[in-house]
Order: structure tokens, then sequence, then C-alpha cells
């Protein structure tokens, strides 16, 4: 009996943990399905990344292929439109000679520049100094164009003493013509057009040399700048020439070819010519001296890379006729006789005296000729001794000039430039400036250039406008702030105290780890399986 009552409690239990077993398996295949609708599979990972890719690739494929069908073609450099506006003014006429003072400014009236456009300035009679070349115009510290002298042509042929008769008799009573052009960089195109249509390129030019026709007639040189349909014009009366140089030796130093530039940091530059004339004409050993004195205030240059030396050569050009019988073509310019022009070599040279020989070349009595020393050759020893105002001297007041030993008349000048030649974009000197509209006050410090409207704390922008000198005024009224009341009021705070019962939360279920079962689940499971082992329990004690 008690054999068969163990062999029953075996088998209830046996049943119990079955049980047990079969609410675990369910939960587990319940868990693994959370899990299977939660997570993608390799096979639908890889295929949503290869669709992304080819998305994007196919995207950004198009992109690019739109924009490089859509980009326009760039255009081929054009001329830019401008206009010329200025001043053109002309020293006294000496020695057949006078300089020009130039100051221009070309305003830009196209707002669509690119790199490679340009401006042409085109010049009659005006001078152009060769410094001009290669100037660079700039804009806030960017190079956005150069200057380049494109062409130059010398109509006066005879002044210029050339040996070709034939230049001579077509010789016009003209001076010069030029033409300039400024071809705009790449960094042109990064100021904003309606900047740059209104900026002006100035271009100046103090005491340049131009050489009158010598003529047996008075007449008028007109002088004439041209940008577009612009034009900035003046005129010179050139009076005519009736007799050259009295029957005498001369050596004359022309403003022409002797300058001298005082720069701000006490430097200073020059340039050295001599003319020389022959009362019976020069040949092969012609020697020529000419020796400073005290009063000069300047000597020859002995030391440094620029120093003069025995040995150096100059050739020379013919000049003026001195006292021939001449001619002159259909215009009245003087046609005057031909020669061989000569080279001078340095003898002997010291800080005062410099004396030349004619090693080649014939000169008849007629003619002179003139030769360049060259570029800083001269040192200034005594500044207040040059004659800044009048800037020309009898040489027998500040040297001794011969030629093969018989005294010489002449003139001896330096003319005093303060620049020879500029370029710049007057933008740069120009000003933005903010304003109160009502108290016609500065409200914010002032910029540099043209600037655009800024925003400024408890104003409003209005309007921007230009002042006579072309500075940028941006206008702002005051912004009127609205007026905030602050009431006091007595509040009467009543304390009401109520009572609640408060129902204690049911403790929340834990996520068991791994499988992410509830709690719930696992106790239903160990629920049965006591309810088994209870079953056993109650069994025992009534057997």
């Amino acid at each position: 009996m008690k054999k068969e009552q163990s062999i029953r409690k075996i088998g209830k239990l046996i049943l119990a943990i079955s049980s047990c077993g079969v609410l675990l398996t369910a939960f587990q295949a319940k868990n693994v399905a959370f899990a299977e609708d939660s997570i993608p599979t390799t096979e639908a990972t890889t295929a949503a990344a290869t669709t992304e890719a080819t998305t994007a690739t196919t995207e950004a494929t198009t992109e690019v292929t739109t924009e490089a069908t859509t980009a326009a073609p760039t255009r081929a450099a054009k001329e830019v439109n401008a206009k010329v506006t200025g001043t053109i003014k002309n020293h006294d006429i000496k020695y057949y000679e006078y300089y020009t003072d130039v100051d221009i400014a070309v305003t830009l009236t196209d707002d669509d520049v690119k790199e490679g456009d340009y401006v042409t300035i085109k010049l009659d009679n005006v001078a152009v100094l060769g410094s001009l070349e290669g100037k660079d115009v700039i804009y806030e510290g960017k190079k956005i164009g150069t200057i380049k002298i494109v062409s130059f042509e010398n109509i006066n042929k005879a002044r210029q003493g050339s040996n070709d008769k034939a230049q001579m008799e077509q010789a016009e009573l003209e001076s010069t013509r030029a033409t300039l052009k400024v071809t705009f960089t790449k960094a042109v195109e990064a100021v904003k057009p309606d900047v740059l249509k209104q900026a002006q390129f100035k271009i100046k030019s103090d005491n340049a040399y131009n050489g009158a026709v010598i003529a047996n007639k008075d007449y008028t040189l007109n002088q004439v700048i041209k940008v577009g349909d612009s034009t900035v014009t003046s005129t010179v009366d050139i009076p005519k020439v009736e007799k050259f140089a009295t029957d005498t030796n001369s050596i004359h130093m022309p403003p022409s070819g002797n300058t001298i530039k005082f720069n701000e940091d006490g430097s200073y530059e020059t340039s050295s010519e001599i003319q020389v004339r022959g009362r019976e004409g020069m040949k092969v050993g012609t020697t020529v001296e000419l020796e400073f004195n005290d009063a000069s205030g300047i000597e020859w240059k002995t030391s440094g890379d620029t120093a003069l030396k025995v040995g150096d050569t100059f050739n020379s050009r013919f000049i003026l006729p001195v006292y021939s019988t001449y001619s002159v073509n259909q215009y009245g310019a003087y046609i005057f006789p031909t020669g061989v022009e000569p080279t001078f070599k340095v003898t002997s040279i010291t800080d005062k005296k410099i004396t030349l020989e004619m090693i080649s070349g014939d000169v008849p009595k007629e003619l002179g000729v003139f030769f360049r020393i060259g570029k800083d050759r001269v040192n200034i020893i005594d500044k207040s001794k040059i004659d800044i105002e009048k800037m020309r001297y009898d040489v027998s007041t500040v040297a001794t000039a011969t030629i093969d030993g018989k005294d010489s008349k002449g003139i001896y000048i330096y003319r005093i430039i303060s620049d020879s030649a500029s370029a710049q974009l007057v933008l740069d000197s120009l000003v933005t400036d903010y304003k109160d509209i009502d108290t016609e006050e500065s409200i914010k410090a002032t910029d540099k250039g043209w600037k655009d409207p800024a925003e400024i704390d408890g104003y409003e922008f209005v309007s921007t406008e230009k002042d006579r000198e072309g500075n940028r005024i941006h206008w702002y009224r005051k912004v009127s702030q609205p007026t905030t009341e602050v009431t006091t009021e007595e509040t009467t705070v009543e304390t009401t105290v109520e009572t609640t019962t408060s129902t204690p939360e049911e403790p929340k279920q834990k996520e068991l780890p791994n499988t992410g079962a509830t709690a719930s689940l696992t106790g239903a499971a160990i629920a049965a399986m006591l309810t088994g082992f209870g079953v056993l329990g109650f069994k025992k004690k009534e057997d």
C-alpha cells in the first residue's frame, strides 16, 4: 500500500514539474518573438544600407551633373564703361619746354566687371611718365587692376633731334599721343557692384615734361584725355621761335632731364642730363668740363653702386639748331641739319668736377647734343642752397663750364618733384558714417571705405546717401521703447487644509535580465510549481 502511495506522489510531482516546463517554454517563445520584432535581420539591414547609398549617390550625381550643365560659360573680356573727370594744368613755358600737372579720376559706370576686363585712357599732348607702367590699382589692400602704357608716339620728331630728314619734314605741331590701359584682376569680382560702379581710379602726375615743337609761328596745343565718350581738355599756347642761341659755347642742364625728389624719410632721388653746344662744332677729342662750386648745394657721386667712374660712356642725341640757316616744313616746324651723333667718355672725376671727352661722332656748329648722366649720380650736400621756388640758375653762379677750355654759358636747372606719378582707387580714402536722422549726430564709429548698414542697438535703419565728397552716410532713427507700469495690489492668501487618502502605488514590475520577461509571468510559473508541491504536502497529511 505504501509503495503504491509513493508511486502516486512521484507521478504528481512529475506532472507539476512538467506543467512548469510548459509555462516557461511558452514564455521564452513569446520573448523571442518580441526580439525578432525589434531587431532587424542582417539581410534587412544590408538591403536598407544599399538602398540609402544608392539613393545618395544618385542624388549627388544628379546635383553635380545639373550644376555642370547649367553653369554659365565664361564670357570674353570687354572694355568697361567709364568716364573721366579732372584737370590738366600747364606751367609757364621756358626754354621751349613746358610742364604739366595731371589730376584725373576715371569713374566706372559699369557694374559688371570681371577678370580681364579693362578701361582705355587716351592722351593727346599730355605727358605720360614711365613710372605709371605697371602701377597697381588697390582696393581694401587687394590688387584689383594694373596700369600699362600700351602705346606711345612721339609726334614731335624734329624736337627730339631726329637724323631722318623725312621724319622732320612730317613733324606736326603736336607733342605726343599715348594710350593707357587698366586691366582688372580676379579680385575685382569680390567688390560689390554698387560700390565698384561708383569707384574712381585716380591718376596723378606732377611736373611731367612736354617738349614743344619749335615752329616759326605761334600755335595752340590742344590737350585731351579721353575715356569712352568723356573728355578732359586744356590748351597751351606755344610761342614762335625767331632766333636760337647766341654765338657762344653753352652747357645746359635742362629741367626735363634733371630732377630731385625728396622723400618723407629724408632720402632723395635725382636724375642728371647735360646739353652741350660748341660754337665751332664738336669733333673727336672735344673736351667738356663741368665743375660745381659750393653755391650749388650738390656734388658728383664718386662712391657707391651708382658712382661715376673713369671710363663710363654716354651716347648722345641732337638738340636744337644753334645758328644755322634753317627751313620749315608744311606745319611750320623747323628742319635743321643732320650730323653723326657722338659718344662721350669720362676721363676724370672728383666730388666737384667731371671731365668728358668726345670719342666718336661729328657735330656741326648748327647743332647741339644732349646725353644722360643717369639716375642718382649727384649727392645733395646742402638742401638749403637749392632754390626750390626758382629751380634754375646761371651756370656761372653754381659751376664752371668749358668746351675745349673755353668758357660756356647756360642754365643749370633741377626740377623738384613731389611724386612723379601715382594711381589709386579713391574709394580707399572714403568713409562710411552712421548718424541719427533727428539729431544728425554720429551713433557709431566711422568705418573706412563704403560699408553696408549695420545693426545698432536701439536704432532702426532709415536710408543711405552720399555727401559731396562721396562719403556714405547711413541714417538711423531711435526706436521708441514701450513703457511698463508696475501695479502693487494687496493680496489675501487663504490657506486650505485638505485631507486626502493616499492609495499606495502598486510596485512596478521589474524587467528580468537578458530575457526581458516580466515578474508576473515568472510568478505564475513559480506559483504553479508551489501549487504542485502544496498538493503533495496536503496529500501527505491525509495519508
